[in-house]
């Protein structure tokens, strides 16, 4: 696990590189060693069919992490200084290359079929905002900021009143597969294809979506994207939304995804780091 060099509360410089964090919700498989290398990384997202629904885990590629099941990702704005708020997350990714022969159904998802994303219904799926001080207090967002999905010529736009919306990620073609990377930015003033005013305030911005194929939802999973401040309160959000949002596993999915762990079995919260490769 890496080391914030950025004291808590302490918000980065422009320009400065930030490490990323992707916090597992409910993990009951390990795959590889959790032994981190340097560098910096946003685990894909790693949907798969099983049971007649759509579950959710990640991967890193570089540090060869893979859980079969996490439900809150987190994501860094700035990562790079020519382009500060635009980032090429949140990636999707169910290769055979780490799901064959260790997640149920081989990862795969329904063929010849479209996975999509839709924002969230409830509380939690419109875009909320903490900017970081005091207690972990998530509110929607009331400044007309939004968070932007992209895919090619098709935006979803994200805000605080946002309560539905969608956006097709990739084919599954004839295997079952998907790797494809959505475009985020972050500002206000949308006018439907770019903001106005590029950029946020400070703080940690979420919102919530439901995957689906073929017919198949998943559950939620939420999106916590960091602006300028620490990687410790990154984390302290990240957790707050494991514990106050993520909703607790039914038992009979608890149960299909022990019968396939690998390594050690452990429940709780870990950081992927390394750096994604490319593709």
């Amino acid at each position: 696990m890496h080391v914030d060099t950025v004291p808590k509360g302490q918000a980065r410089t422009p320009g400065r590189p930030r490490l990323p964090a992707v916090i597992v919700g409910w993990c009951v498989c390990l795959v590889g060693s959790w032994a981190a290398p340097a560098g910096a990384q946003h685990a894909d997202v790693v949907p798969y069919a099983s049971g007649g629904r759509l579950l959710t885990g990640a991967h890193d590629d570089l540090g060869g992490q893979t859980s079969q099941s996490m439900a809150v990702f987190g994501y860094d704005f700035g990562e790079d200084p020519l382009d500060p708020w635009v980032i090429g997350d949140p990636g999707f990714n169910n290769s055979s290359a780490f799901t064959t022969g260790v997640f149920p159904n081989d990862g795969k998802l329904p063929t010849s079929s479209t996975l999509a994303l839709a924002v969230a219904a409830g509380r939690y799926g419109p875009l909320h905002y903490w900017d970081g001080t005091g207690g972990v207090s998530f509110a929607p967002v009331s400044d007309g900021v939004g968070i932007n999905l992209n895919k090619g010529s098709f935006n979803l736009l994200i805000g605080g009143a946002t309560t539905s919306g969608s956006l097709n990620i990739a084919s599954t073609g004839v295997s079952g597969r998907v790797h494809e990377h959505l475009e985020s930015s972050i500002g206000s003033g949308w006018n439907g294809s770019a903001f106005a005013t590029q950029g946020a305030p400070d703080g940690l911005y979420a919102f919530g979506v439901i995957l689906s194929a073929a017919g198949l939802p998943s559950d939620p999973i939420y999106l916590v994207y960091n602006v300028n401040l620490s990687e410790e309160i990154h984390d302290a959000g990240i957790a707050w939304y494991e514990t106050n949002v993520v909703a607790v596993p039914e038992p009979s999915t608890v149960t299909l995804a022990m019968t396939a762990i690998v390594g050690s079995a452990w429940i709780g919260r870990r950081r992927f780091t390394g750096r994604r490769a490319p593709g």
